[in-house]
């Protein structure tokens, strides 16, 4: 056996030790939450979703991070009607949590109705809302932010301040953050996605690190008929673009440039809009677009934002399926060779950093 295979094999073992390890942390920090009746010594976060996918993201990396720093226990709320068009609809559908202390949703507000006379929550203005599945309204009143720009979250978890006295924490996905994408490892996709996208990637005959990916972001370009909110913080990065031509071409140089002199890859097509990867097509001739179900609807920043009445009168499309595509796609990123974006979306942006530090979530093999 040659030596090179040698650490090869050794690398990999050294890998499934680390993996196994964390493994074992994952379970011995796991409880039995829901079926414990005693809940006077948990105290807990609830993190509602708000935005696109990778706002969501960073934001729960950053609850993450505090849940662990502080005990708390961890409840993901995304019934908001950007993720699900179903409020009954399970976050376990797409992935659980492991190696952090957590609970589902449902659990959760049976605790609360039983016993919310004698919880304490933070910030109190929640305490007649916390049921709410959809708060965009009432985040527009500060009343229902964290202090100092949630920047609180970050200084409690790095042990600058102390935590707070309360039982809930409502912690509602905007304004400041800071996230740790090894906390990405605490994301354990679900099978269904897994099957799903090992599936996709086996029709496409995709292995990680042997494809490149250009992500095209239509849907915040208001000369692709995209928009974001007018509050937006990076409302003028994504329109310092005149038209999709410029775009296109910033993509297509980057690419070009960080390409030549390498071994010649299958190059993926990413976008939320159909009409900006024809563009692509038809001016560069280069790259297969990944398929998407919504081909043909663009709204606010984008297809993974389409709320029910957006697709209620479009047969055969589930918001289980945009989303699941909107995980894949993010997936697909993560494991390229080469990830081209427009330095501004976050949805790239995310995949970037995590790639940086050699992430995955699944691989293609």
């Amino acid at each position: 056996m040659k030596m090179g295979k040698n650490n090869k094999d050794i690398e990999i073992i050294k890998k499934n030790i680390e993996k196994i390890n964390f493994e074992i942390s994952a379970i011995k920090k796991s409880i039995s939450i829901k079926n414990n009746s005693d809940t006077q010594n948990f105290k807990f976060i609830l993190f509602k979703g708000k935005e696109g996918f990778a706002d969501r993201l960073q934001c729960l990396l950053q609850a993450i991070k505090y849940a662990l720093a502080t005990n708390r226990i961890l409840i993901i709320d995304w019934r908001d009607e950007d993720w699900s068009h179903d409020i009954n609809q399970p976050i376990d559908t797409y992935f659980e949590l492991k190696g952090v202390k957590n609970m589902y949703i449902k659990d959760f507000l049976e605790i609360w109705n039983k016993e919310k006379n004698s919880l304490t929550i933070y910030p109190i203005a929640w305490k007649d809302f916390i049921e709410n599945p959809n708060c965009d309204s009432l985040l527009e009143n500060p009343i229902f932010h964290l202090p100092n720009q949630a920047k609180c979250i970050e200084d409690i978890s790095i042990n600058k301040i102390e935590d707070f006295d309360e039982d809930i924490i409502v912690y509602p996905g905007i304004q400041h953050r800071t996230f740790d994408t090894k906390y990405l490892q605490c994301i354990d996709l679900s099978d269904f996605v897994k099957k799903k996208i090992l599936t996709f990637s086996r029709k496409y005959s995709l292995i990680s690190k042997k494809y490149d990916v250009i992500h095209l972001r239509g849907g915040s370009k208001k000369w692709m008929g995209g928009q974001l909110p007018h509050n937006s913080l990076v409302k003028e990065s994504h329109n310092k673009w005149n038209n999709a031509d410029e775009y296109m071409d910033f993509l297509y140089e980057k690419y070009i440039s960080e390409s030549k002199k390498r071994e010649d890859l299958p190059l993926l097509l990413i976008s939320d809009t159909h009409q900006l990867i024809s563009l692509w097509e038809e001016k560069y001739k280069i790259g297969k677009r990944v398929p998407n179900i919504v081909s043909h609807k663009l709204n606010e920043s984008g297809i993974h934002k389409l709320k029910k009445k957006d697709i209620i009168k479009t047969k055969n499309i589930s918001k289980i399926e945009i989303n699941f595509e909107c995980i894949r796609d993010f997936i697909l990123m993560l494991n390229s060779r080469i990830l081209i974006g427009d330095e501004v979306s976050l949805y790239s942006n995310m995949a970037l950093l995590a790639k940086s530090v050699n992430i995955q979530l699944i691989d293609f093999i």
